[in-house]
């Protein structure tokens, strides 16, 4: 929730509700990808499209292997 307290001692109230959109994504090793970083995200047949931030991500230490990442929908403005 949010706060905001004017200069005429009304206090207002408003709280605030979002909802995270958190995908998983399993692929081929992307070296530079880097935690907090913006990408965005395309399935069509998982129904995800749009900017995502990179939460978290699992690099194989072998030549074979594959990464595994976590990201959360992006959001550019609460209002």
């Amino acid at each position: 929730s949010f706060i905001c307290a004017p200069k005429n001692n009304e206090r207002i109230a408003t709280a605030f509700l979002s909802l995270q959109h958190i995908c998983g994504i399993t692929a081929i090793p992307v070296y530079y990808l880097e935690p907090n970083t913006r990408v965005h995200i395309y399935d069509d047949k998982a129904g995800i499209s749009g900017d995502y931030v990179i939460s978290k991500i699992s690099l194989p230490l072998s030549y074979n292997g594959t990464m595994s990442l976590n990201a959360t929908k992006a959001v550019d403005a609460i209002i």
